[in-house]
């Protein structure tokens, strides 16, 4: 029986170092071999493998289709999204209550796909992903020469029933973690994929990116930290959140609050504030160093900060050019997103202390900066959208 899934940080295996690695351990704490060794190739090389077919036609008209197996670059993030859904297939397979159960076939990963993974998520997206991770994990198994070829579909009615979710649910607001994923992934700079994490990790509107400067500022008299303060703080202090003051001078109703960004997220901010915002900076006909975080990159405009609009122009053209172009998900609803997960933590916490729905909605209203209290009752309602899409339980 499988157990969990542990995730390992700064771990040398072999001479080779990893930031990051997931592994899938079974009840007696032995590892999950198969999916475990396909997870040391991902995040060792952050490389899968795909197929790619050759259409040849000889001389005697005689048309031949061959099929290659080559490498393909994925992103750190893909390799987490690859690694969980091969995790979670194996884990169904665990679960079934067959003699035998060959869980390295076609007819077992379609009928995951098909009749259980299709049947419990709305977004044809979620399902598309975890095909790509199951056909790179076969394809790793066959460079082992275990097993052959996958060939793995999505049967028609499936497909059909989860366009039409898409439809029904494109009033909500709800972008799951795999949307969220291939958004990122279709972005083409650093800037461009940590806005994306600011819509949905600090739950800012899109004029609201232009809030998050470098400099220290007064806000009615008081002296605020600005994110090269914060910097220091984090080289200096072990603490898991950092508090920042958004000036109302960015803010929709003009009020200023305060907002608590991850250090992973801080110490991703400064990473690219030192490397390719640098960068930029430095090619700037005017090389000022500017006050905000997020710059344009522009002939027209480099240096300068990016616009109230950037946000929300970025998002939407990554969902253009990626799997979810006919996905009904804007930046706005990454802001509603994070309300989402927010409230959904407050109502059932790790450590047993919960809030009553009232208190929860009342502190994920004023972590937006809501106005109207009434606003922030829709995240009772995406509450539900979240624990369809994640298959979560509460």
């Amino acid at each position: 029986m499988l157990v969990k899934k542990l995730i390992l940080k700064d771990v040398k295996i072999l001479e080779q170092h990893f930031e990051r690695l997931d592994v899938l351990l079974n009840d007696d704490r032995s590892l999950a071999l198969l999916p475990t060794l396909f997870s040391i190739f991902c995040f060792s090389r952050s490389i899968a493998y795909i197929t790619r077919e050759v259409r040849t036609e000889d001389l005697a008209s005689t048309v031949r289709r061959e099929t290659f197996i080559q490498e393909h670059s994925i992103t750190q993030s893909t390799c987490v999204t690859y690694v969980a859904r091969v995790f979670e297939f194996a884990k169904y397979c665990d679960q079934l209550e067959e003699s035998f159960v060959d869980i390295n076939s076609d007819r077992l990963m379609n009928r995951y796909l098909n009749e259980s993974l299709g049947k419990r998520v709305t977004s044809i997206a979620t399902v598309e992903v975890a095909k790509s991770a199951l056909s790179a994990y076969r394809l790793f198994l066959l460079k082992l020469d275990l097993g052959d070829l996958p060939n793995l579909n999505l049967r028609s009615e499936i497909i059909a029933n989860l366009n039409s979710a898409t439809i029904v649910h494109s009033a909500t607001d709800y972008v799951s973690r795999e949307e969220r994923t291939i958004i990122k992934q279709a972005c083409s700079n650093d800037r461009d994929r940590l806005i994306i994490r600011c819509g949905y990790q600090l739950g800012l509107r899109s004029s609201e990116n232009r809030a998050l400067l470098l400099t220290d500022q007064y806000i009615k008299e008081v002296r605020q930290p600005g994110l090269l303060s914060l910097f220091k703080k984090a080289d200096n202090e072990t603490s898991e959140v950092f508090a920042y003051t958004l000036n109302g001078v960015y803010t929709k109703f003009k009020k200023s609050r305060v907002i608590y960004i991850p250090r992973q997220l801080l110490l991703d901010f400064y990473d690219y504030y030192k490397n390719e915002r640098r960068y930029y900076t430095q090619k700037s006909n005017e090389k000022r160093e500017g006050k905000h975080l997020f710059i344009r990159y522009d002939s027209a405009g480099k240096g300068e900060a990016i616009s109230d609009r950037h946000a929300t122009n970025i998002f939407l053209k990554a969902r253009k050019t990626s799997v979810l172009k006919e996905a009904p998900i804007s930046y706005h609803k990454l802001r509603h997103t994070f309300a989402t997960e927010y409230f959904a933590t407050l109502i059932k916490d790790k450590s047993g202390q919960y809030y009553s729905e009232a208190n929860a909605l009342y502190l994920v209203g004023k972590r937006l900066g809501h106005a109207n209290p009434s606003t922030t009752s829709r995240y009772v309602r995406l509450l539900e959208d979240l624990k369809i899409k994640e298959s979560i339980e509460f």
